[in-house]
């Protein structure tokens, strides 16, 4: 019928709830990968993904230090995730020599 109506709607951005840091090493690694997680008091799914998308290893971490054992990954570039309630706290690249 021709007529046209204009919808304006303001999106945005979903700020993340708390700030953290995180350091991962060593990075490239051969086996063990170190983390150290700041300014989350909860605990966090740590999820480590090949450049395919697939999850290959998975951990919950409910303190600031913790480890990954990467000894049984073939060498390559992995995707590391840090999940809490349901929100992407970190995300990050790691290489395995």
């Amino acid at each position: 019928n021709g007529t046209f109506h204009t919808i304006n709607q303001i999106l945005g951005i979903n700020e993340p709830k708390s700030e953290i840091t995180c350091i991962l090493y060593p990075n490239p690694t051969n086996d063990v990968l170190n983390i150290q997680l700041s300014g989350n008091e909860k605990s966090s799914i740590v999820s480590l993904i090949n450049v395919d998308g697939r999850v290959v290893k998975q951990k919950i971490i409910s303190s600031s230090i913790s480890t990954i054992n990467m000894s049984d990954l073939p060498s390559g570039i992995y995707f590391i995730k840090f999940i809490s309630d349901k929100e992407i706290l970190y995300q990050g690249k790691i290489i395995k020599q």
